[in-house]
């Protein structure tokens, strides 16, 4: 995409972004159900119960915080130098990569 010695353009680095919320939402997704999956077989579904809503509030907190950092963490940097319009760029051309990859894993695992 782009040589990483020189600044990214706007909508490469809204593509970059997007994209690695897709992987950070996959890998997020693997680690609930492997998690749920373990402690589903080790029958301490009792221990799970209590501690489950605290963990499942912890993630959410963090992921919301580093989600934030992924997709608008280059446009706000953007904004603040200045350069609203590229700031703008990035981050719609990061939620537009979020919209397309839902669409398509809609497609593929709905229909």
């Amino acid at each position: 995409m782009w040589p990483f010695n020189k600044k990214p353009a706007p909508v490469q680095w809204g593509i970059v972004s997007g994209l690695a919320q897709v992987a950070y939402i996959a890998l997020i997704v693997l680690i609930m159900n492997t998690l749920a999956i373990s402690f589903m077989s080790s029958g301490r579904a009792g221990s799970a119960d209590q501690l489950m809503p605290f963990f499942m509030l912890l993630m959410f907190v963090v992921s919301a915080a580093l989600s934030a950092l992924i997709v608008f963490g280059y446009p706000i940097a953007l904004t603040l130098k200045g350069n609203l319009r590229a700031g703008l760029i990035a981050a719609g051309t990061a939620l537009v990569t979020l919209v397309v990859c839902g669409a398509l894993f809609w497609l593929v695992y709905v229909l």
